[in-house]
């Protein structure tokens, strides 16, 4: 099961930066996930882990890394949210 939700905990992540940041650069803390998906911050710390290493799986994310109860990620700048200028 923490191998299924450590997947769509990552298509969250990815999907949530990627709409939300024109640099590519995301910080999500734990909480905010463990409030999205109903479950205590204590299970986020318990898979992120495996939430990495799904993060990596994903050719968007250029890195990501995990301090104190925060994941912090880069994208490819080809997938985040940026408004294409008109001329």
């Amino acid at each position: 099961m923490s191998e299924q939700m450590a997947k769509v905990i990552a298509d969250y992540i990815i999907g949530t930066s990627a709409e939300q940041t024109t640099t590519g650069n995301w910080s999500v803390r734990f909480g905010e996930i463990a409030e999205r998906f109903g479950m205590p911050p204590r299970c986020v710390e318990r898979m992120k882990e495996d939430i990495l290493d799904e993060l990596y799986e994903r050719d968007v994310c250029l890195d990501a890394d995990c301090y104190d109860d925060v994941f912090d990620i880069i994208l490819g700048l080809d997938y985040c949210g940026i408004e294409e200028e008109e001329e």
